[in-house]
């Protein structure tokens, strides 16, 4: 059975994978990825070894609570992080073994169980959200609760374990139409999760640690509802009657799931409705880019997670951000330093096009239609989370925030820059696909950081709201200039 399982895990991990083409073209990457994400001993025990630290720093918050009513909070809090990392590296495996085909050569072997091994390969992906809790449960100073706690760990990866089967068994399959827009929201909400979860614990931590005295008095109310029935583990028997009544329901939601799976398994299922008349439109060469590279990003994970980058290299500062209500000012410079970081988006926005590169060449595109498109495609993401935190500094700050407005340019001068440097690199006119070095990074990071040392001037030497009105003119203007100059 482990060798079965081991050959699940490699095929699913292998899928995932090959989606990410930098990883495919670089016979190193590869080697690596299929020595440690594809190995099952490997890839568990890495993501364990990070959560255990996660679960290291809760623990010590629990450890020094001034009581038994606050570790108990504490703990039971903070189950919700599991049971959401269950639920989703559940349905994202499930997904992949779909498409993989993994199990397909073991249907005609007379294998009774495979629903079961399939099944215990999903939950062992899930070892790591198990693994975050057991020092937090450790911590809590009592053995018998320390067991409940244990016990309560148990039954909240069981829950996500198996109302993620559930919701495969009743929708997975290929969504088209609003259920398309629906899944790929729901890709993204995961992706923020599992790359935030270290500032979710934080964040977690100081609402409990500020506001415990307002919160105690809502889990005793509450007792029986989850997350805060897990508050009950000081109290042995109303716990395990709470216990029982959670994992027993689930437990029997398990072995439907485990009798349903082998429909999953059978094939891939259609859901929604599209239109089944067409017509040819003529689009802009510009825009009919853009839209191709955004249809490929929101369907390949990899692409997905590139698209995501500038906000999850930037959240240890939109976290201070958060904390401090969003101010003006900080709130400029994180919209600076997320269109600077933007630009990790350009060596992909090009690397999608290589598997149709010979299609694409043929097309009647000239090159600056095709750079303008990638200039777009860079864009999209540093401009969506600038527009967001100028919208929250609205919320905190008033009208003063919506001098912020021009500085919604910053993405488009930023990507202009790299653009304009992959243009040079190109240097005749047909469309190439460049092949930029970690030394194209650092050139292209200096380039894209001098306008901003520019622009920081006025901010400094004028007074409000002159200094804020004369730097967004700068960074309106050179972003038009520069997209002239692709």
């Amino acid at each position: 059975m482990w060798e079965i399982i081991k050959t699940i895990y490699k095929e699913v991990h292998f899928s995932i994978i090959k989606e990410n083409s930098s990883v495919m073209n670089d016979p190193k990457k590869l080697k690596n990825s299929l020595k440690y994400s594809a190995n099952i001993i490997w890839g568990v025990f890495l993501q364990s070894v990070m959560y255990l630290g996660l679960g290291v720093m809760v623990a010590v918050s629990i450890l020094y609570s001034e009581n038994e009513v606050q570790k108990a909070i504490f703990f039971s809090s903070y189950l919700i992080i599991p049971f959401i990392l269950t639920l989703y590296s559940t349905s994202l495996a499930t997904a992949y073994l779909l498409s993989s085909k993994a199990v397909e050569p073991l249907k005609p072997l007379p294998l009774g169980n495979l629903n079961f091994i399939v099944s215990l390969t999903l939950l062992i992906e899930n070892l790591p959200a198990f693994v975050f809790l057991i020092p937090a449960s450790l911590a809590l100073g009592n053995s018998i609760a320390s067991l409940l706690g244990l016990l309560w760990i148990c039954s909240t990866i069981l829950m996500g374990h198996s109302l993620a089967l559930f919701l495969q068994i009743k929708f997975s399959g290929i969504h088209v139409g609003k259920g398309s827009v629906v899944k790929t929201l729901v890709k993204v909400a995961g992706f923020l999760i599992i790359a935030g979860i270290y500032f979710i614990v934080q964040a977690l931590m100081r609402i409990l640690e500020d506001n415990i005295e307002v919160i105690a008095p809502i889990f005793r109310k509450y007792f029986i509802a989850f997350p805060f029935a897990a508050s009950t583990i000081y109290e042995p028997y109303k716990s395990l009657v709470l216990l029982a009544l959670y994992t027993l329901p689930f437990l029997a939601l398990y072995f439907y799931d485990l009798k349903r799976l082998g429909e999953v398994l059978e094939g891939i299922k259609t859901y929604g409705k599209v239109a089944t008349k067409y017509k040819l439109t003529v689009a802009n060469p510009v825009t009919a880019m853009f839209r191709k590279d955004y249809r490929i990003i929101f369907r390949k994970n990899p692409y997905l997670g590139t698209f995501l980058s500038p906000l999850l290299m930037s959240i240890y500062f939109i976290y201070n951000l958060a904390k401090e209500g969003f101010p003006v000012m900080m709130t400029l410079f994180s919209i600076m330093g997320i269109s600077v970081l933007g630009l990790v988006m350009l060596d992909p926005a090009f690397a999608m096009d290589r598997e149709v590169f010979p299609f694409l060449s043929s097309l009647p595109i000239k090159r600056r239609e095709y750079l303008l498109g990638k200039m777009l495609t860079v864009s999209l993401s540093p401009l969506t989370f600038s527009a967001i935190l100028v919208l929250l500094s609205c919320a905190f700050n008033g009208t003063e925030a919506l001098l912020l407005i021009p500085f919604l340019a910053s993405p488009f001068l930023t990507s202009s820059i790299g653009i304009l440097y992959v243009k040079h690199k190109m240097g005749n006119e047909r469309i190439e696909l460049p092949v930029l070095k970690f030394y194209d990074g650092i050139v292209m990071l200096i380039l894209s950081m001098i306008p901003f040392i520019i622009v920081a001037i006025p901010l400094f030497l004028l007074s409000v709201p002159k200094g804020y009105l004369v730097s967004g003119a700068i960074i309106l203007v050179g972003a038009l200039i520069l997209s002239k100059l692709i």
